[in-house]
Parts: C-alpha cells; sequence; structure tokens
C-alpha cells in the first residue's frame, strides 16, 4: 500500500504522515478504554471552565453598580473572557506539538484556580480598581479555557472518523452546554447563601481538586496521549476562501449565545419584572437547557437525515424566530419561550460547523482531518469566542440605544440577511444527494442522465 501524503492547499503533496499504531487484539480494549478516559478528562476540564465562567452572570452587573463601576461596562467585563480566549488561541495549536494533551490541561487548570481565588479576593475593592481586577482576572480564565478547548476539539478530531464528527461534536458541546446551563443558576444560589465572594472560592477550591485527581490520573494511565503533530497552521485554514463564509455564520453563532449575558440582570431585576438575583440566575438558564437538549436530541442525528446544511439552515431560521419573538416580550412567559426558541436554534446550527469545515478544507485545498489538527480547534473556538466578545459588549451598547424589545428585533432580522448569501455559497459542499446535485449546478459541471 503507497505511504499516505499529507496534502497541502490545492491539493499539493507533501511530507509522508506518520504510521497510524497497529495495536494487538489484546491492546485494542485498553486503548480503547484510556482514548475513552481521556476525552472524559479533557472535557471534564471545559465543562467546569464553562461552569466557573457563568457564575457571576446573575449577580455582577448589580455588584458593579453597587461599587460605583457605569453599568455600560459590564459588557467589558464579560467580553474579558472572550478577549482572554482569542488572544491564546493564535499559539495555542502550536503548544500541542511541545506538550501533552495532559501536560497543557493541568496548566489550564492552574491559571484557571488562580482566576477564581483572585476574583474572590477583591471584594472590597470599587469604582475603576473592581473593574479592572475583574476584567484582566476574567481574561486569564479565557485564556486558560482556549488551552483547554484546543486540547479538547484536537483530540476529538484526531480520534474520531469524519463521518461521525458531527454527531460526536453534538455529544461533546451538549455535555459542554450542561455547565452553561447550570452556571447561571449556581451562580445566583452560591451568592444567595455566601455574597460575592463565596462562588469564587468555591470555584477556585473545585480546579484545585480537580487538578489532583488529574495527577492521580497520569499515574495509574499505562499510555498517556503524547504531543500532537500536525502539518498546518490556523493561517494555513484561513488562507482558504470559502472557510470565511464559515467564519461568519459561527460568529453568528457565537453572538447569539454570548448577547444575552450582560443584559438578563437589567431587564428582569427592573420593573415590570423585579425579579431577585436566584430568579434572574433561573430565567439566564433557559437559552443554554433548550440548546442543551438540542444538542443531546436532535444535534446528534439529524444531519445524518437531511444534511449538514439543511440542519444549519434550520438551526438560523429558528434562531431568527426566536430574537423575533422577544420583540413581542411583555412577560416573562414571551421571555422564556424567546429564549428557548433561540436555544434550539443554536443547538440546530452548533454541531455542523466542525464537519462543514472540515468538508470545505477537503474540497478546496486537499487538507485532511488529521493533518488541521489542533489548529482547526484553535480556528473554531477562535471565531467562537470573537462572537462572545461582540455579543456582550454590542449588546450593552444597543440594548442602551434600543431597548431590549427593538434590539432583540434588530438581532433578528440582521441575522437572516447575514446567513442567506452564506447558505447559498455552502449549497456546494452539501453531503446529500441533492446538494451535491445544487452544487455541480453552480459550478456548471451537472449532466443530467
Amino acid at each position: 500500500m503507497a505511504e499516505p501524503l499529507v496534502g497541502g492547499v490545492g491539493g499539493r503533496k507533501g511530507t509522508p504522515l506518520p504510521p497510524e499504531e497497529k495495536p494487538d487484539a489484546n491492546e485494542h480494549n485498553t486503548m480503547l478504554w484510556e482514548k475513552l478516559v481521556f476525552i472524559v478528562t479533557a472535557l471534564c476540564v471545559s465543562v467546569v471552565g464553562e461552569l466557573y465562567y457563568g457564575l457571576s452572570v446573575p449577580f455582577l452587573p448589580a455588584e458593579a453598580a453597587e461599587r460605583g463601576v457605569n453599568p455600560d461596562l459590564v459588557g467589558v467585563m464579560i467580553s474579558a473572557y472572550a478577549l482572554g480566549m482569542l488572544a491564546v488561541l493564535g499559539f495555542a495549536a502550536n503548544l500541542l506539538r511541545v506538550f501533552s494533551p495532559f501536560q497543557l490541561l493541568n496548566m489550564s487548570i492552574l491559571v484557571q484556580a488562580c482566576s477564581a481565588l483572585s476574583q474572590g479576593a477583591i471584594q472590597p475593592l470599587r469604582g475603576w480598581s473592581f473593574f479592572a481586577l475583574v476584567t484582566v482576572s476574567r481574561m486569564i480564565l479565557g485564556a486558560a479555557c482556549g488551552i483547554s478547548e484546543t486540547v479538547r476539539v484536537a483530540v476529538v478530531l484526531r480520534l474520531v472518523s469524519k463521518e461521525h464528527v458531527s454527531t460526536v461534536m453534538a455529544l461533546t458541546m451538549g455535555v459542554r452546554s450542561v455547565s452553561t446551563l447550570a452556571s447561571p443558576a449556581v451562580g445566583g444560589a452560591l451568592y444567595t447563601v455566601g455574597g460575592y465572594t463565596f462562588p469564587y472560592l468555591l470555584g477556585g477550591c473545585v480546579f484545585i481538586a480537580l487538578y489532583f485527581a488529574q495527577l492521580m490520573l497520569m499515574r495509574v494511565m499505562s499510555r498517556l496521549p503524547s504531543s500532537v503533530p500536525q502539518s498546518s497552521s490556523i493561517f494555513t485554514i484561513l488562507k482558504v476562501p470559502m472557510v470565511w463564509c464559515m467564519v461568519t455564520v459561527i460568529i453568528v453563532w457565537g453572538f447569539s449565545s454570548y448577547l444575552f449575558e450582560p443584559l438578563y440582570q437589567r431587564v428582569l431585576g427592573t420593573d415590570p419584572y423585579s425579579l431577585n438575583v436566584a430568579e434572574v440566575g433561573l430565567y439566564g438558564s433557559i437559552l443554554p437547557a433548550s440548546l442543551s437538549i438540542t444538542f443531546f436530541t436532535v444535534g446528534t442525528f439529524l444531519n445524518k437525515i437531511i444534511g449538514e446544511l439543511a440542519q444549519q439552515a434550520m438551526g438560523m431560521a429558528v434562531s431568527v424566530v426566536g430574537f423575533i419573538t422577544l420583540y413581542f416580550c411583555d412577560s416573562t412567559g414571551t421571555f422564556a419561550t424567546g429564549m428557548a426558541i433561540i436555544g434550539v436554534g443554536i443547538g440546530l446550527t452548533g454541531p455542523t460547523n466542525p464537519a462543514f469545515v472540515l468538508r470545505i478544507l477537503e474540497i478546496d485545498a486537499g487538507l485532511t482531518k488529521r493533518e488541521v489538527g489542533g489548529a482547526l480547534g484553535a480556528v473554531l473556538f477562535a471565531i467562537l469566542m470573537l462572537g462572545a466578545l461582540l455579543g456582550p459588549l454590542l449588546g450593552s451598547g444597543l440594548f442602551a440605544l434600543l431597548g431590549f424589545n427593538t434590539l432583540s428585533l434588530s438581532v433578528g432580522i440582521a441575522f437572516g440577511v447575514v446567513y442567506i448569501p452564506c447558505f447559498i455559497l455552502l449549497l456546494r459542499y452539501d453531503s446529500t444527494p441533492a446538494g451535491g446535485i445544487v452544487g455541480e449546478c453552480i459550478r456548471g459541471t451537472y449532466k443530467s442522465q
């Protein structure tokens, strides 16, 4: 059998890939178990980091206002997480060439523990000092999470066959989104019990416990994952023109997911709703709850029936309906309904993104799943975090200018207008037979039988 070759941009042949390990029958079950253990370990780090990210959403706006911070700056504090992740994702994939995945996860956990404990220690601060230290702490948290997310996605892409990428990504994203679901409610409850400091100190203790648990796991595993070689960089991926079409889709997806983070308390904590912090946290969990349920159910199998593009388009359409529903929001029931619909839309769209980018890279650049490695994970999360950065920042500013209802309608209309040309351009990459025919028609190569 000919030695497999690395395909560069434009399908050029490159250096030979290292041969795959061929375990004998006695080792096969052990290898599967150890790979599963590693995926679960990486996912646990991601889940805890995401849980800690959202703990402060229900109470940070009120705490900042009490300490003399301008309410419009709350979006900056929340967006600092995404900014920190963006800063590190540019080189996180390269770290996988030097350090083993376990080493990177350990570093990530320690940094996140420091971030949590530092935020818990700044309770006496007020004004600009409070704003600056919260912002820096959340940037550090985002940087650490950027490393752990790159590791998680890179390992999943390396271990999972191409046809199962959407399904496995839906499952892992669903597990991760459970912490997104729980974090506002948990944060509101912990704040009610112990005040501002308690959620952060508890989070720091959880990270430290996870660090020592992982050290023990490294001791008992017979085969530890090594550094992940790859032949492409994030710039190689971004040089492919049609990848930028997916960049637009993923930014919209991230924007939808994080837009309301600084607004829950400002909308629900005032007239006519006047909910307390714990109740705001519960309502803040509605969007991630519907997102999680969709990930675990429809998101894992629908693409196999109708194809990734149809599922993606359906998700975008559902999200637009959710935003329009919020335009008519005049009660907590309408608010909950709109948030749930948006969550379903995000849950449908998200799992299709990695598979679509992989197909574009394979068709247009000759790049394989194995070659892109951690670079694709870094690109996907960098784009998602760009949406997460813009969401809270623009949400805070536009809320003050337009109000909640008009803001929701404007975002829904804008998303629909932006996605329609993306949908048309992505038709040629659809994996379904109908999509293949449409793609050939666009290229002018289709011949009827």
